[in-house]
């Protein structure tokens, strides 16, 4: 079945307006018509059978509408250090595959790319397709790029905070998840060349635990999907 992305949408009427971004791609690139059956969602975990009732403008009349239910999911927050080249597409196109809540891409002292707010905005449309592939009813919240001061300073609300590590002594990750309960994690990823060890310490004096992921130097966006692979069978 088709699927279609909704910002807003009024869940209690009997109607959805797509917008013209939306009606193209249902459209035009999808080749829907008049009397197809489609299926709309809003990212936030709301979703609807529909069935196309105008092309212009585009409507959708509701069949019957899901909510996903939060209870004992758990809230994944990726720290992302900014990869070199279009890596950070792929590891947001694949974090929400893999159910990710958040992304927040960060600046650390060894970032190379200093990419401008545009790309934020395609990273937002990258994963609003991924959602609409995988079937999921929500879409990860792609903050804006931030400084590694600042987005440790979002981080205390977490029940955990991991910190990849290739330090001696970290621990290993399933022996700090498994059978935690956790309810909200959010894990950081340094870039290229690793974190600074003024930046490691900085996340350890907030509480984050240095965890390996195993006895490899993962490539950075292996490295992010690994644990968000491990983190949702441990806690999913």
């Amino acid at each position: 079945m088709l699927r279609c992305y909704l910002e807003s949408p009024d869940w209690k009427g009997s109607e959805l307006n797509l917008s013209p971004e939306e009606a193209h791609h249902i459209f035009n690139v999808m080749r829907a018509a008049v009397g197809d059956e489609v299926y709309a969602f809003d990212g936030k975990g709301n979703g609807a059978r529909a069935v196309i009732v105008s092309s212009e403008p585009a409507i959708l009349e509701i069949q019957d509408v899901v909510t996903e239910s939060e209870s004992g999911s758990t809230s994944i927050t990726l720290i992302q250090a900014l990869p070199k080249g279009s890596r950070m597409d792929l590891i947001v196109e694949k974090a929400t595959e893999l159910g990710a809540a958040q992304i927040i891409p960060v600046i650390t002292d060894r970032v190379i790319s200093r990419p401008k707010q545009e790309k934020v905005e395609r990273w937002r449309r990258i994963a609003v397709a991924a959602a609409k592939q995988c079937g999921s009813l929500t879409v990860p919240k792609i903050e804006d790029i931030v400084s590694y001061d600042d987005a440790l300073e979002v981080c205390g609300d977490q029940d955990i905070l991991l910190i990849g590590s290739l330090e001696e002594g970290a621990k290993a990750m399933r022996d700090v998840i498994r059978g935690s309960g956790a309810s909200k994690v959010a894990v950081i990823i340094g870039p290229e060349g690793d974190l600074t060890p003024e930046e490691h310490a900085a996340a350890v004096e907030k509480g984050a635990i240095p965890v390996s992921f195993g006895k490899l130097v993962l490539r950075v966006e292996t490295a992010a999907l690994y644990v968000l692979s491990a983190l949702g069978y441990e806690l999913g």
